[in-house]
């Protein structure tokens, strides 16, 4: 006789950049595992692949989990962790003053969704000569998986990102889509950017929504209060 199949109970999301509504479930044992093993490597690439392929799992495989965007892959996988763990995370860091270890708990459901104001809004359309412009997107869970990103040092990085969040160029004839353009091109026009034109992109990957938790922590042992913000994935993983 065969043992009874246990049923994990569904759930409803929105995401982030859509408002489309998703069912999901927490995760289960054997994705966990997965999970754990690509913790235990320190590779960023791989534990985003591993969380990648969580949330396909869990969302029933009806989320095209490359198209979403990263800030939803991390709000999702905050919703999904929450569900199937517990509410409850703990935090460790040093004292400012004395250095001594201060830990505390929180639960995830007071972790903010920091999003743009009307006022901070950024165009995805940006004008960077008389004639020549981009429209950028946020970058796509896809898109950051397809680049050596976490393997590059920080000024490469930046430029794999703004080249992840072109949706495509153009001048006053015509359109240039990503997708029909080389990589190497692309590379090569991003690096051509001045100061001002690059500044101009990186304020819209700076509007990006962010999970966001704001601390107030004081030490046991010296008394010294001192404020923390923690920002985006790794900070609750």
């Amino acid at each position: 006789m065969p043992l009874p199949t246990l049923e994990a109970p569904t759930y409803k999301a929105k995401l982030l950049s859509t408002g489309k509504e998703i069912d999901y479930r927490p995760f289960l044992v054997k994705e966990e595992k997965i999970l754990l093993i690509a913790q235990e490597t320190g590779d960023q690439k791989h534990i985003v692949q591993a969380i990648k392929d969580l949330l396909r799992a869990c969302t029933f495989e009806k989320v095209d989990i490359n198209s979403i965007t990263m800030f939803d892959l991390e709000y999702l996988f905050l919703l999904i962790r929450s569900k199937s763990v517990g509410e409850n995370i703990s935090y460790g860091c040093k004292c400012e003053k004395c250095e001594e270890k201060i830990e505390v708990e929180f639960s995830l459901e007071s972790i903010e969704v920091k999003k743009p104001t009307a006022k901070k809004k950024v165009d995805p359309k940006v004008q960077l000569t008389d004639s020549i412009g981009v429209t950028l997107r946020h970058p796509r869970v896809g898109d950051v998986l397809s680049t050596n990103f976490a393997d590059t040092a920080a000024g490469e990085q930046i430029t794999l990102m703004l080249i992840s969040a072109i949706e495509s160029v153009w001048d006053s004839e015509n359109v240039y889509p990503r997708e029909d353009t080389p990589d190497e091109e692309m590379k090569s026009f991003v690096e051509s950017l001045n100061h001002k034109q690059m500044e101009k992109l990186t304020q819209f990957l700076e509007s990006s929504p962010k999970l966001q938790k704001k601390l107030d922590l004081k030490c046991e042992k010296c008394g010294h209060n001192q404020k923390t913000l923690l920002e985006g994935l790794a900070a609750f993983f």
